[in-house]
């Protein structure tokens, strides 16, 4: 078997955007060749070198996110909200182990999003992360701590689910988190 070949220029192929710096690959994808500034880093710039499908939609969609230097994808990263001295998230949900109460404190949007579902289980749509805990309904506090006894009980049981609390588990990586 021959090893894959890292797909060239295709110079017969336009971007499906006439704006969009960058070309067309032989596998078909645009690579995008605009620069940009790395992540937490605001007096350098590189070569961006993102693919995505050559269409309009994609194109656009990829530079309004990631060239846009305010766009709401920008704002909600953790350079973003350093660089212009802004707040930090607090997150204000009970720990999943049932020792208190979880304090942490993230840079941007994404972070706080990527900490909640790592450390407390969460799913479902992530502007609710920034609803105090005080302000959740029952139904939403109920979600945390049905999740926090579950993780205490397979704690207490050296680590290991019973059957009933592994099919509650399998059912709590779907359920998602409830509207107000």
């Amino acid at each position: 078997m021959l090893p894959a070949q890292t797909p060239q220029v295709d110079h017969s192929r336009v971007p499906a955007l006439a704006t969009a710096e960058g070309h067309v690959l032989t596998n078909g994808l645009f690579q995008c060749t605009a620069t940009r500034a790395p992540h937490g880093v605001s007096n350098a710039s590189k070569t961006c070198g993102s693919t995505m499908e050559n269409n309009k939609k994609n194109i656009r969609s990829h530079l309004n996110k990631l060239h846009t230097h305010d766009s709401s994808y920008a704002k909600s990263q953790a350079g973003f909200a350093k660089a212009n001295h802004l707040e930090q998230f607090v997150c204000d949900r009970p720990r999943l182990d049932g020792s208190g109460w979880c304090t942490r404190t993230r840079w941007g949007q994404h972070s706080l999003v990527a900490h909640a579902r790592e450390e407390h289980k969460f799913r479902g749509k992530s502007e609710s992360l920034s609803t105090p805990w005080a302000a959740l309904s029952d139904k939403q506090r109920t979600y945390y701590l049905e999740r926090v006894e579950l993780e205490k009980r397979r704690l207490q049981n050296d680590g290991v689910y019973t059957l009933a609390d592994e099919e509650l588990s399998k059912q709590f990586k779907e359920e998602k988190f409830p509207e107000a």
